[in-house]
């Protein structure tokens, strides 16, 4: 898999962790500041912006912690491996865990945290649902790709 497919998998995982980690939440959150409304809808933008990048680290974050527990090592071992070229799914086959059990924790892991961000009132439930559709499709992507910038090291 090349670079490309691993952005795109990383911008649907940026996609979920939006909608998961709380987008909604910070929208309710602006609108009980008492100046949210005076702000010029061009001012909001890049915050919203901003809020979704965040997002998206934290679904990153949440995928990396929940394939490196499965893997059995520590996030920062995870790193290592995926700067030096290997993917997640031939690092866990490397320490006797199969990729598919890494696509399905990851899966697993991002799931919860969209279900938790519906029962907390951040995501209605049509929009967890579609978003949740993608999850596995990402979970495959994280697990099977080299990220782009990293497909020369080693």
């Amino acid at each position: 898999m090349n670079t490309t497919t691993m952005k795109r998998a990383l911008a649907t995982v940026t996609a979920a962790g939006v909608l998961s980690l709380g987008a909604v939440g910070t929208a309710s959150a602006a609108s009980n500041d008492p100046g949210a409304g005076d702000q010029p809808a061009a001012q909001g933008q890049p915050q919203d912006r901003a809020t979704r990048q965040g997002v998206r680290r934290g679904a990153i974050k949440v995928a990396a912690e929940a394939a490196a527990a499965t893997i059995g090592v520590d996030v920062a071992a995870l790193k290592e491996a995926v700067k030096g070229g290997q993917t997640v799914g031939a690092f866990a086959e490397s320490k006797g865990v199969s990729a598919d059990s890494v696509v399905a924790a990851v899966t697993e892991a991002l799931n919860g945290r969209i279900d938790q961000a519906v029962a907390d009132g951040k995501v209605d439930a049509a929009r967890a649902a579609k978003v949740k559709e993608r999850v596995p499709q990402f979970a495959q992507r994280l697990v099977n790709t080299v990220p782009k910038r990293f497909q020369n090291a080693g």
